[in-house]
């Protein structure tokens, strides 16, 4: 459910959307139909070879002629790029979450270096040159989001605890802002999958009471924007009935996306939500 419906028409959204599906295929997808329209390329199951491999993130490079996408092979997550108009993809660095700048000349991504200790990496697009960025205090790393000018990153932290924050870093790992659930939220209440908007407001996922394990919890838990404070801006969405994994939004902050399950919710200029698509894991549109 969500607090207004959408005031917005659909043909304004973005003109290309990738998505990873559950089957193992990147496919780009009719933003406003949602039908597939082209498989991109198909991920082999690591165990059998056979069609199913597991995909994740997926970022579009600002001319939308490359995608960046993370596969899960028999060794470790690794990123591959392939263009969007098909053809052999090319594998570029071991990691996942791969996050392009918004002048195409990084990729941001995380590297993991064992349970609950993970590293953010950033690759100079042209080079292959890298360097890793060490945040302070912030052991397991996830989802890297870039700033409109490119001079911070948004990433998500956790410890073994279980204990979760937002970051928001300069390019040198310094912690410019941290942000959490308010004190009076609920015991448990956790704030993940950041997306940082072009407005420097924060579109995340609010789940309550430990994970959401519950009808109770679903009902609390929701789809929110805030500022880099933590202050609530807009609520989206809410009580959720299925897990949720990832947020996103195109380049003007008026379309946001997320997953529901396998299921593709898409809000226009913060409207009521609608399923778009179906089977997927990961999305991205430009």
């Amino acid at each position: 459910t969500s607090p207004t419906p959408s005031s917005k028409t659909t043909n304004e959204r973005p003109k290309l959307l990738v998505g990873a599906s559950s089957a193992g295929r990147l496919v780009t997808i009719d933003p406003v139909s949602g039908k597939t329209i082209k498989v991109l390329t198909i991920v082999k199951n690591p165990k059998d070879e056979t069609e199913g491999g597991l995909l994740g993130g997926a970022s579009l490079t600002p001319d939308s002629s490359r995608v960046y996408f993370d596969v899960t092979t028999k060794a470790e997550p690794q990123i591959q790029s392939i263009s969007t108009k098909g053809g052999e993809g090319t594998v570029v660095t071991n990691g996942n979450d791969p996050a392009v700048s918004h002048d195409g000349k990084s990729l941001a991504y995380i590297r993991s270096n064992g349970a609950f200790n993970s590293s953010l990496v950033i690759r100079t697009l042209a080079t292959g040159a890298e360097r890793t960025v060490d945040v302070v205090a912030a052991p397991a790393l996830a989802r890297p989001s870039w700033s409109r000018d490119d001079t911070r990153l948004l990433v998500q932290a956790a410890s073994d605890i279980g204990e979760a924050a937002i970051v928001v870093i300069n390019l040198e790992g310094t912690i410019v802002s941290k942000l959490a659930p308010a004190p009076d939220a609920k015991t448990g209440t956790q704030w993940y999958s950041p997306t940082l908007l072009p407005d420097g407001n924060i579109f995340l996922s609010e789940n309550c009471c430990g994970g959401g394990r519950s009808a109770d919890a679903n009902k609390d838990s929701r789809l929110i924007v805030v500022n880099t404070s933590g202050k609530l801006q807009t609520v989206i969405a809410y009580g959720l009935p299925k897990f949720h994994s990832g947020t996103g939004a195109d380049t003007s902050g008026k379309h946001l996306m997320y997953l529901s399950g396998e299921d593709l919710m898409v809000s226009d200029d913060g409207g009521r939500p609608a399923p778009l698509a179906h089977g997927l894991v990961g999305a991205t549109w430009r």
